[in-house]
Order: structure tokens, then sequence, then C-alpha cells
């Protein structure tokens, strides 16, 4: 009993962001529709198909993100219609970044009713993932590359060393101690 409230805990957590974000993705497209569309019909020179076709594609974009999570929190029942898993957490991992990309295509369809410039926010997500990728992988591996090029010589330093104090000994002086 105790498994199954959490498992019906997290079917309404999800729920309750999926309708979140649906609300906003809603939102946004009918501010769009009714900041854009009456100007189109006032000024059709502005109804240009890049306009009409980057509209589309953002709506497509947060709607196909939606169907992703939908799918992702769809909770499992057996034969018998007994709960048996409650669907996955949208809150962590993949959902999580699939979320985030909803309200950047969100925030990016408010800035398009301004300005067409406002596509340059969509460089923000592929911008921090070429960061996340050159500090977290790249640069601890250049690092160590350095490191395991500077370890051979230590030892070929220290072969020497012993070859001359070896040479040292066997002359009569005293090596280092």
């Amino acid at each position: 009993k105790m498994a199954k409230a959490s498992l019906k805990a997290r079917i309404k957590a999800n729920d309750a962001r999926l309708k979140t974000l649906f609300l906003a993705v809603l939102l946004v497209n009918i501010c769009y529709c009714v900041a854009k569309l009456p100007l189109y019909y006032k000024y059709p020179e502005r109804a240009t198909p890049g306009a009409l076709a980057t509209w589309g594609a953002l709506s497509a974009t947060a709607a196909g993100a939606l169907v992703l999570l939908r799918g992702m929190a769809r909770p499992a029942r057996d034969a018998s219609g007994e709960l048996v898993d409650g669907g996955e957490d949208i809150t962590t991992g993949a959902g999580e970044y699939l979320a985030d990309m909803i309200w950047v295509v969100c925030l990016t369809q408010i800035f398009f009713i301004l300005t067409k410039w406002a596509l340059l926010l969509l460089v923000v997500i592929p911008g921090y993932a070429m960061f996340r990728l050159g500090m977290d992988v790249l640069v601890p591996m250049y690092k160590a590359r350095q490191e395991a090029a500077a370890a051979p010589a230590e030892p070929a330093q220290q072969f020497a060393n012993r070859k001359e104090r070896r040479a040292a000994q066997k002359s009569g002086g005293k090596g280092r101690p």
C-alpha cells in the first residue's frame, strides 16, 4: 500500500507539471495569434512564409516535447487494471531537459512577437551544452594528457641520477645521500 501511495504521488506530480507546461504552450500560442494574426491581416506583407513557418516550427517543437513528456509520465497498469508503475519522474533526467526546452521555446515565441532576432535565444541550449562539454570533458582530458606527458620525464631523471651516483661511488667519490 505504501509503494502504491508513492506511485500515485508521482502520477499527481507528473500530471501537475504536464498541465503547467501545456498551459504555458497554449497561452504563448494564443498570445502570438492575438498579437500577430491581426497584423498579418492588416499588413499582408508582414505575413511572410518564413515568419509563419518559424511560428509553426516552434509550436511543433513544444508540442513534440509535450508528447514525449506525456509518454514518459504515462503510468503502467497490469491486465486487471492494477497500478504497476507510476511512469518516469519527469522532473529529473531527460524529462527535465524536455521541460527546459519547452520553456525556452515559449520564451522565444513571446519575444518572436516583438522581433525576429528572438530566434537567437534558441542558440542558448546548444551553446550551454558546448560549454559544459568543454568544461566537463575536454578540459579534464587535456589536463590528463599534459600530466601523462610530464610524468615519464620524472622516472628518466631519477634513472639518470642513479647512474651518476653509481659512477661517483665506483670512482671513489661520495654520491648524494
